[in-house]
């Protein structure tokens, strides 16, 4: 992952809404961007990627979703 940009996203949440919306914004960001897509699917699952990315040197680590993926991501 070094030098990598991930995005997780939470298909549940505020800003993406379901899964469907959150299959279209992956692959429309993957095809513009060199772009790591991670999806939730469960509670944890949003802190435990940001940790994986942030440890394994990720450029940028972007988030979809509400207030508590967002949350999760930071801690």
């Amino acid at each position: 992952m070094p030098d990598e940009r991930v995005l997780i996203l939470n298909p549940r949440a505020g800003a993406v809404s379901g899964p469907e919306m959150a299959e279209a914004v992956a692959k429309a960001a993957s095809e513009r961007l060199a772009l790591r897509v991670l999806v939730t699917e469960g509670p944890g699952d949003a802190r435990r990627f940001g940790r994986t990315a942030r440890r394994s040197g990720a450029r940028e680590v972007m988030v979809g979703g509400g207030d508590g993926t967002v949350s999760e991501v930071a801690q």
